[in-house]
């Protein structure tokens, strides 16, 4: 499950032990657990009126703008993202 948001979503920021690095982790989390919820709360009603077009574009076009949005913040505030792919080098 994790493999699947982080492939929504991106990696979340290293961890560490100050407040911006938490904050932004929480941040990260938060958002996620919202948008699980979100994306439920939509598809049960959805089942009961016309939402349903809305609903999946606004499900498809969230994690996009989050990543976005989370890795200019990361940038900004200097912080980096947990350890990702290992680069190979050719000789």
């Amino acid at each position: 499950m994790i493999k699947f948001v982080q492939v929504m979503f991106g990696k979340p920021c290293k961890k560490g032990d100050t407040f911006q690095i938490k904050f932004a982790r929480f941040v990260y989390w938060s958002a996620i657990v919202g948008y699980f919820f979100a994306v439920i709360l939509f598809g049960i009603a959805s089942l009961f009126n016309t939402i349903f077009i809305p609903s999946l574009v606004g499900s498809l076009v969230f994690p996009f703008i989050f990543r976005l949005v989370y890795y200019v913040n990361l940038k900004m505030n200097g912080l980096e993202k947990e350890g990702g792919y290992k680069k190979v080098q050719i000789r």
